[in-house]
């Protein structure tokens, strides 16, 4: 067991990538024109719209940089919370509050959430709606995703849940099967909500999925599983993979498909070559 200072560790961190993502996406946006490969092989120059990412391509952009530090910021100031609210959640301890967190906390579990998304593709089958078949399956590739980026994070973090190290949010042994950062549940909970949004102009749904979602969250608080950080780290990667999977799978969709291309990209000391990936 080891305590590490988690949160200079990971405001130093995640800061520096935000600032990275930034300042490359501004570098991107901004580049007049860049040469590429055509279908023959040959060199030829392409002059593209300014702020406009390729269909079907996947790119980090200046929102993405935004969106990593506002995620930054917010779990480096949950992180100041973990320990009052570890304190304090399980406190709703009634009858009616623990059957409610028991029912809404599976609403972010794989055993509910996987069968769910393979009974709208079945039904859109059944019902000649290829539509809701093929939303079914973006949805279950964008939960995957954000299931695979946080699984991925709790075994290399390693950090322990609040019953296991009481009262020590910072208490970290990466790789050795503690898991508590960030928090399946909730990731997969907002990673729903978000590619229920995408797939879907009724407007009412972004109202009810996500505050749901943020229940599911509140169910892993109050069962004193996962610290406040976990929660908010989980919903903030299950919120931006589910979106990124968006991006890249509806252009597909519509037939935006393309090949792997190639940009020679001139810089201050010298050209890069780069490929860019678009299915």
């Amino acid at each position: 067991m080891s305590r590490l200072p988690l949160r200079s560790a990971f405001l130093k961190g995640g800061l520096s990538l935000a600032l990275a993502a930034h300042a490359g996406a501004l570098q991107a946006a901004t580049a007049p024109a860049s040469p590429a490969m055509s279908d023959s092989g040959e060199l030829h120059a392409a002059v593209a719209p300014a702020r406009e990412s390729p269909r079907g391509a996947v790119s980090l952009t200046r929102r993405d940089a935004w969106c990593c530090a506002a995620a930054v910021a917010g779990v480096a100031l949950s992180m100041t919370l973990d320990g009052r609210v570890a304190d304090q959640a399980p406190e709703a301890d009634s009858p009616g509050a623990r059957r409610f967190a028991h029912a809404i906390r599976s609403l972010g579990n794989p055993a509910v959430l996987g069968p769910a998304v393979v009974l709208g593709w079945a039904g859109g089958k059944l019902g000649n709606r290829p539509g809701v078949s093929a939303a079914s399956v973006r949805m279950g590739v964008a939960m995957v995703a954000a299931g695979a980026v946080t699984g991925a994070l709790k075994v290399s973090v390693g950090r322990w849940r609040p019953y296991q190290a009481p009262g020590d949010p910072d208490v970290l042994s990466p790789f050795s099967g503690k898991d508590s950062f960030p928090s399946g549940h909730t990731t997969l909970a907002f990673a729903a909500a978000s590619a229920l949004d995408r797939e879907t102009s009724t407007r009412w749904v972004p109202f009810l999925a996500y505050p749901v979602a943020g229940l599911v969250g509140w169910s892993r608080l109050r069962d004193n599983q996962h610290w406040l950080s976990d929660v908010v780290s989980g919903a903030a990667i299950g919120m931006w993979t589910a979106n990124k999977a968006e991006d890249f799978l509806q252009p597909r969709a519509r037939g935006d498909a393309g090949r792997v291309g190639w940009l020679l990209v001139p810089g201050v000391r010298g050209a890069t070559l780069e490929a860019r990936m678009r299915f």
